[in-house]
C-alpha cells in the first residue's frame, strides 16, 4: 500500500520563459523568488533550441547506470515534476548530483521532461543546458507551478563510495 500524505494547493504560478533561457536555471530561480518550499510543476509547453536530459544507460540489470544525453532542435517539449527540499547534512555545501544540481539545505527539483525533434523522441530529468526556442520576440514557452501547503516531499542524499550518492524522497508534513 502506497504512503500517503494530503495537502492543499495554495497558489498557481505562470511563468513565461525568455528566449534563450535556461529552462532548469530558470525553474530554480522562479522556485527561490517565490520562496516555493512544496509544490509541483503542473507543465510545461514550449519549444527548445536544444536539451539536455538523463536517463538510464541501457536496459536489464538493476545496476545499470545513468548518463546526460543532449539532443539538438528545434525540440517540442513537455514536462512535469515535484518541488520540495534538499537533506544531505553528509555533503555540506557542496553540491552534488549527475551534475551537481543538489545542495543541501535547497530546493529540490525533479523534472521529467520529453522532448521531441523530427527524427527522435527522449524522456528524462532535466539538466541545466536546455534553450528556450522561439522565433516570436516574446517567447510563449510556459510553465504552471501548484504551491502545495501542509505537506511536502523532502529529498534525502548520503555520501556513497566513489563521489556517489543514495537518494530517497520523505513525506513531510509542512
Amino acid at each position: 500500500m502506497p504512503t500517503t500524505m494530503s495537502g492543499t494547493f495554495t497558489e498557481i504560478i505562470f511563468a513565461r520563459f525568455d528566449v534563450g533561457e535556461d529552462l532548469r536555471l530558470g525553474l530554480m530561480n522562479v522556485i527561490k523568488d517565490k520562496d516555493i518550499k512544496s509544490g509541483v510543476v503542473l507543465s510545461i509547453t514550449g519549444a527548445l533550441e536544444n536539451a539536455r536530459l538523463h536517463r538510464f544507460r541501457a536496459v536489464g540489470e538493476p545496476s545499470i547506470t545513468t548518463e546526460t544525453v543532449e539532443m539538438g532542435g528545434p525540440l517540442e517539449v513537455s514536462g512535469h515534476g515535484i518541488i520540495g527540499q534538499m537533506d544531505a547534512p553528509g555533503f555540506g555545501k557542496t553540491p552534488f548530483g549527475a551534475e551537481g544540481e543538489f545542495v543541501h539545505q535547497e530546493p529540490y527539483l525533479h523534472v521529467h521532461l520529453t522532448a521531441t525533434s523530427a527524427q527522435q523522441t527522449l524522456c528524462g530529468h532535466l539538466m541545466n543546458g536546455a534553450i528556450v526556442r522561439s522565433l516570436h520576440p516574446t517567447s510563449h514557452f510556459t510553465v504552471v507551478i501548484g504551491r502545495i501547503a501542509g505537506a511536502g516531499i523532502v529529498m534525502t542524499g548520503e555520501p556513497m563510495p566513489g563521489n556517489k550518492a543514495r537518494f530517497g524522497h520523505e513525506l513531510v508534513t509542512l
